[in-house]
This record gives structure tokens, sequence and C-alpha cells, in this order.
């Protein structure tokens, strides 16, 4: 069974023996839910956070940080965190131009990097935080309704210079690609994204159904 290790004032997972890493995107996960949110702040401020910067995770065996900001995973509204370089790493990535950005920043190379094929998921949630930060993004928003438009499908992969995807859909990407249609205020997309993510997910098959999938297709409240 899977518990919190609370000692270490962050949400370190164990499951039969400790974990050996305390991951960023699952403190930010659970922090809305706990009441020990100032543990973990001060936790990922000592160990994860470089010149403002929040870092994937941190090694506990190694009593490393790793050197790499996962875009994808999101900045959180946390006034003790400081962390406007996060936001200029996003507002950097906006005013790229590019359809598909970049996933990573590494810190200590001071550069952007890419993954080497684009998941969809993940520049979905970028989008959603360029969104959420009031940052441009009108070249993969109009790219992706095209996308849709023209095919009637939106892939989980795409080759980055082809724009060409693998024809192979994920419930995940239709329900976050919805919220997204829903913060631009598609109506329409939200209705058609939703129904084809949950047909995907709710097709009484559940053997290629992944837990991402799942939780972006729930039924809204």
């Amino acid at each position: 069974m899977a518990t919190l290790d609370l000692s270490l004032g962050c949400s370190q997972i164990e499951k039969d023996e400790k974990a050996n890493a305390n991951s960023w995107i699952d403190d930010r996960r659970v922090m809305g839910y706990l009441s020990y949110n100032e543990s973990i702040i001060q936790t990922i401020k000592k160990y994860q956070m470089t010149d403002g910067m929040t870092a994937d995770f941190y090694d506990w065996k190694q009593q490393q940080s790793s050197n790499r900001v996962v875009l994808s995973y999101g900045t959180e509204n946390i006034s003790e965190l400081h962390a406007d370089s996060m936001k200029k790493l996003y507002q950097q990535i906006a005013q790229s131009g590019q359809i598909f950005k970049n996933e990573y920043y590494n810190i200590e190379h001071e550069e952007f990097e890419q993954a080497d094929e684009v998941h969809m998921v993940d520049q979905l949630l970028i989008a959603l935080e360029l969104e959420k930060l009031d940052f441009e993004n009108k070249h993969f928003w109009e790219w992706l309704q095209q996308e849709w438009s023209t095919k009637g499908a939106i892939s989980g992969r795409y080759e980055r210079k082809t724009l060409e995807g693998n024809d192979k859909e994920s419930g995940a990407v239709y329900g976050i690609a919805a919220k997204l249609a829903r913060e631009k205020e598609r109506t329409d997309l939200v209705e058609e994204w939703r129904a084809r993510g949950q047909s995907l997910v709710y097709n009484k098959d559940y053997a290629n159904v992944h837990f991402f999938d799942l939780i972006w297709n729930a039924p809204l409240k």
C-alpha cells in the first residue's frame, strides 16, 4: 500500500521501500489537498529551486536535484516560491512562434531542450499553462483546430519538423484539448473533443486505457 512520508516535508511516496526521488509534479498535484503545505514549500525551496526555477525532481539517495525544468508540469501560484523565473521561461516559449513548444529547460546550460518526439499531452499542458499566464499561443491553437477540421482526429504523437501524426488517438489528449477549448470559449470544440475522448475511454475495452485517460475524461460536475 502506498503512503505519504511526512517526515521530509514533501509528498515522497512510499511503497514497500521509501522512494528515492521527490517529484515536483507529485508535490504540485497534492498541495491543494494537504494541510502541511508550508512544509512542502520550504522543502521545494531548499532542495529543488535554482534561480527561481523548479527542477523536476530531487534524488534523496544521491542528494542532488535534477538540472531540468519540465514545462508541461506548469507553475503553482504560491507567492512563497517566488518562481518569477518560471514565468519568464513560459514567456520565452510563447514568443518563439513555434507550433510545438520546447518541452524542457536545462538549468545548468541555460538553454531550452526538445523531446525526440512530440507528445501531444505535453504540448496541450504547456498550452494550458500559457493560457493561464495570459501568454500568446495562437500558432499552436490555430494548428490544432486545423488538424481537427481537416483530419477529424488529433494524434497522440507527432514529428516536430513535418507535423505528421502517428494516427493513434488518446483519450487524455482529447480531454486536455477540451479544457483548452473551454478556456478559449469554444463550446463547440469542447463538446466534440469530450465526446471523442469519452468514446475512446468508455468503450468497454480497458486494456489500453491509461489512468491519465480516465482522469481527463471524468464526468463533469
